[in-house]
């Protein structure tokens, strides 16, 4: 599996859990039969106001290619389980850590 990450963005403070979301989400797209991941922002860009990219805690995927990105966001989830939020966005699929308190 090839995990990319597109030109200019910035990973200087991804914050560790990211780094293995990262890590877990190549997995997926590998099963998925996907040749290469694409990490397409990071803390850089323009989001929401008090968006978790801002401190490191988000990440946005590449869906270009993806035949059924749905069914690939059913599996993200599954594999990042309770710790990370997954959402499918228009242009790409958006991950966030945010653990569930016990």
């Amino acid at each position: 599996m090839r995990i990319s990450i597109k030109k200019g963005v910035r990973i200087r403070a991804m914050q560790p859990s990211c780094v293995l979301g990262i890590i877990l989400a190549g997995g997926v797209y590998e099963a998925y039969g996907m040749p290469e991941m694409v990490v397409t922002s990071i803390c850089e860009g323009h989001h929401k106001r008090g968006s978790a990219h801002y401190t490191g805690n988000a990440f946005d995927l590449r869906i270009w290619g993806v035949g059924a990105p749905e069914e690939l966001v059913r599996n993200l989830k599954s594999v990042l389980e309770e710790e990370f939020d997954v959402v499918l966005e228009k242009d790409h699929i958006h991950v966030e850590y945010d653990p569930k308190s016990a």
